[in-house]
């Protein structure tokens, strides 16, 4: 196994990797951090611990960079599409410092875990805005919908397959100035929630955050 990478089985034992003396140094240190993360996300006191805990012990070895965070996408929420990993990498990084820290660590995993339809509405523009111009032109549809377009037998037949679908996402939800807008995205997504993720997944399946979620909470809900 590569050094960086971390499996779901090991978040399943986290408890037996940290010394219990060490444990709760660690939520002395934090708990004011933990106590203003509980006030801004949709974690209680004891999961936000939980998950500083998790964070403490990924970042032994260094920080959470780029490469180990695409890392974590990969072997713990089964995510694969390295330019969208790269793109959440770019959104949870609020910072701007090319590091995820424990705020963007926990606030992201709100998001993913606990977030309302408009969280995830926003979050997921956000990722494929990837212009930054906050509207997805012509352009953005078709750059993603042609990495989440299953092949078609010759390219002829994709280039016209993935048009067709980019003008039907587009015509759903374009607005009055030619592009999709956060609030033509939102306005669509809200009557057709299988709409979130219509260019690419960026939120990890239901089997994968609920196995997360068992590994530091007695109640692994999660949000309809």
């Amino acid at each position: 196994m590569a050094k960086n990478k971390v499996h779901v089985s090991e978040f399943e034992n986290h408890d037996m990797m940290m010394d219990p003396l060490e444990e709760t140094r660690l939520k002395k240190r934090y708990h004011d951090l933990a106590i203003r993360l509980t006030d801004t996300t949709r974690f209680c006191l004891a999961e936000v611990e939980g998950l500083l805990l998790i964070y403490y012990k990924l970042t032994r070895n260094g920080p959470m960079d780029r490469t180990r965070f695409r890392e974590v996408l990969h072997t713990t929420f089964d995510m694969t599409d390295d330019s969208l990993m790269d793109r959440i990498f770019i959104v949870w990084d609020r910072r701007n410092t090319g590091l995820i820290n424990m705020d963007d660590w926990v606030i992201g995993l709100s998001v993913f875990l606990r977030g309302t339809l408009d969280e995830k509405i926003d979050y997921v523009f956000k990722v494929y805005d990837y212009l930054g111009d906050k509207a997805l032109s012509y352009e953005t549809l078709y750059f993603y919908t042609i990495k989440s377009l299953i092949r078609l037998p010759s390219d002829e037949d994709l280039d016209e397959g993935v048009r067709d679908l980019a003008d039907l996402i587009l015509k759903k939800m374009i607005s009055s100035e030619g592009k999709v807008t956060l609030e033509s995205f939102q306005a669509t997504v809200r009557r057709l929630p299988l709409m979130l993720e219509c260019l690419g997944n960026c939120i990890p399946c239901r089997m994968a955050l609920y196995a997360f979620l068992s590994t530091f909470t007695l109640d692994p809900k999660l949000p309809d």
